[in-house]
């Protein structure tokens, strides 16, 4: 399937469908496992709006996985840390997919993409926050990340415990 999939850096016009692929698959993924409050105040349009926000910012970068016909089916983005979780370069601030196209190799494609576009900027390391109730901590540990701390995040007002992935070498 990876064949049929394109990696590329996305654009302002790109945001509708990925605040799309960003709400469906948190509906998806998340139901039962964050409270329903959450998923409910998930909206596109409110996801449209954050992630227009920060196409601004200076060291940020988005790329998204499109698939033959299917349009964008999964992203990932990537900028300064937000947290002083460690002496890291970079956060990736997310990787999401349908779940009709997780489990195909794409994630790791939009990994890779990441980690090659840090190393280009002269980054070396770099962290994700994932949900300690996430399913998708595995992920993370098959791309080589190491759980390397704790914290407390709030997300739209609901508190929740989250885990810290850190890559500390990433060529």
């Amino acid at each position: 399937m990876t064949e049929s999939i394109h990696i590329r850096e996305a654009n302002p016009n790109d945001v509708p469908a990925i605040a799309k692929v960003h709400v469906l698959s948190w509906k998806e993924s998340f139901v039962g496992i964050v409270p329903d409050a959450f998923l409910e105040r998930l909206t596109i349009e409110n996801r449209v709006e954050a992630f227009a926000k920060r196409f601004g910012e200076e060291n940020y970068r988005m790329y998204v996985a499109e698939f033959d016909g299917a349009g964008a089916v999964g992203f990932a983005d990537v900028g300064d840390p937000r947290y002083d979780v460690g002496n890291y370069d970079a956060e990736l601030y997310a990787i999401y997919l349908f779940r009709e196209f997780q489990g195909k190799g794409i994630g790791a494609l939009l990994f890779e993409r990441i980690k090659e576009f840090l190393v280009d900027q002269g980054k070396s390391s770099m962290y994700l926050l994932a949900l300690e109730v996430s399913p998708y901590r595995p992920f993370y540990e098959k791309m080589g990340g190491k759980l390397v701390g704790k914290r407390p995040v709030q997300l739209m007002n609901i508190d929740f415990n989250a885990v810290v992935y850190g890559w500390e070498r990433l060529s």
